[in-house]
């Protein structure tokens, strides 16, 4: 029986009209056709991460660390940037379009009746792909809640969540009780619950003591301590040991830490299974890096890209740039419309930047005229708005001076757009 289609593209338009909505929640799916698929995991650890923010910069050390140790890692992320083989990683590579034609070509063809979301169909062609490697570790980035997202079909030896706050409210509700159920839906019985937020919500650890999972929570089983006299080393207090590491070299925000802790957390209690030596962790913390998380593509003007999309995220972002010494900040700035705007954009006010605003490529952007209807104060009046991201981002640059800070922000879609650019601002 030939594919439906033979090329990546064709694939992808026609998932995105197959289903009644983008996004649809719940295994039952899914499930049905994993077990037709019939693919054995037996000989891999899988992580599972969970989390509003940090879940990308917790699986890119993650990656780091244990490629570093010599192991065969796949790695499933959401969304993407610029192609959509991006979310697909084996051995730090992105996969083929052949291959991930492949899968979908394989799930396609024992679905039967069964309807997928574009997010099940990438989920089981991750999970196809990574089945047909001798893969000694899969890394899985839950893509919207936990409990009922397509990530959590399968058993994930540890379960980590990054952290816990507003976002997404239409489908995990409102307050950070519900939000931190709903990810804690990612935790297994006897098998590690890693909470990386400094302060979770009580139903975070709650659902754990009801699965039975081995609850690891920052703050009591693990704890982070720097020294304002050690710029280079900070320590992780963990079950009684104690351990030194160097500062992360490309993921520098100070809330990194965070998520390294609970990326080692993980390392360090799978040590039985996927022995990792002390050195391959340093290693691996300081090569870690992720695309659009403080990112820096150009000087003179400084250029930083950050997917901030949320007011918890918009935090770590000012955190990370207010007291360096710029002139000025110019703020390129295109969100969709379920984030939330008006707190995010109070936030980054703080910075007292220039406003660009721009509407985002995607049908759930937010209209820039919109966008400035929300933002604080005399924001509103003094922004400009333009017709695409990649207007406001010329505009930022052709005002910018040599000691300014420009930085695109808001959205995946706000960034990916600078980053299809070059150095001058040209498609």
């Amino acid at each position: 029986m030939s594919a439906r289609f033979d090329s990546l593209q064709a694939w992808l338009s026609w998932q995105g009209r197959l289903h009644s909505s983008e996004v649809d929640l719940g295994l039952d799916r899914i499930r049905a056709v994993l077990a037709r698929l019939s693919l054995d995991f037996s000989q891999s650890i899988v992580v599972t991460v969970a989390g509003t923010n940090g879940k990308g910069s917790t699986l890119a050390f993650l990656e780091s660390i244990y490629r570093q140790a010599g192991y065969r890692v796949g790695l499933f992320t959401s969304p993407h940037f610029l192609h959509y083989c991006e979310r697909i990683r084996i051995d730090g590579d992105r996969v083929s379009e052949q291959a991930v034609c492949d899968a979908f070509a394989a799930i396609d063809s024992v679905r039967g009746e069964i309807s997928l979301t574009y997010f099940e169909f990438s989920t089981l062609a991750a999970l196809w792909l990574f089945a047909r490697e001798s893969l000694a570790v899969i890394l899985l980035e839950v893509g919207l809640g936990g409990r009922l997202d397509a990530s959590n079909v399968i058993d994930a030896d540890v379960g980590i969540v990054t952290s816990v706050s507003i976002d997404h409210r239409d489908w995990l509700g409102d307050n950070r009780e519900d939000i931190g159920r709903e990810k804690a839906g990612i935790y297994r019985r006897n098998r590690m619950a890693i909470s990386g937020d400094p302060h979770p919500p009580h139903s975070l650890r709650e659902v754990a003591s009801i699965k039975g999972s081995d609850w690891q929570g920052r703050g009591e089983q693990f704890e982070v301590f720097t020294s304002s006299e050690d710029r280079a080393r900070w320590r992780l207090q963990w079950r009684g040991e104690d351990f030194e590491f160097p500062y992360p070299e490309r993921l520098t925000a100070p809330i990194q830490l965070d998520n390294a802790a609970s990326a080692l957390v993980a390392v360090l209690g799978l040590r039985a299974q996927r022995p990792v030596d002390k050195s391959d962790m340093d290693r691996g913390l300081c090569q870690a890096g992720l695309p659009g998380r403080l990112q820096v593509i150009g000087q003179n003007p400084e250029v930083m890209l950050d997917v901030a999309h949320n007011e918890a995220a918009a935090k770590a972002l000012f955190g990370a740039v207010a007291g360096r010494s710029y002139e000025q900040v110019h703020l390129v700035l295109g969100m969709l419309q379920d984030k939330e705007v008006r707190a995010t954009a109070s936030v980054l006010e703080a910075l007292q930047p220039h406003w660009y605003l721009a509407t985002p490529q995607s049908e759930r952007a937010m209209d820039c005229r919109e966008l400035a209807a929300m933002l604080p104060g005399s924001a509103a009046s003094a922004s400009v708005c333009y017709a695409s991201v990649t207007e406001a981002y010329r505009a930022a640059l052709g005002r910018a001076g040599e000691n300014d800070l420009v930085i695109v922000t808001g959205s995946f879609f706000t960034v990916a757009e600078v980053m299809g650019l070059d150095s001058s601002g040209t498609v």
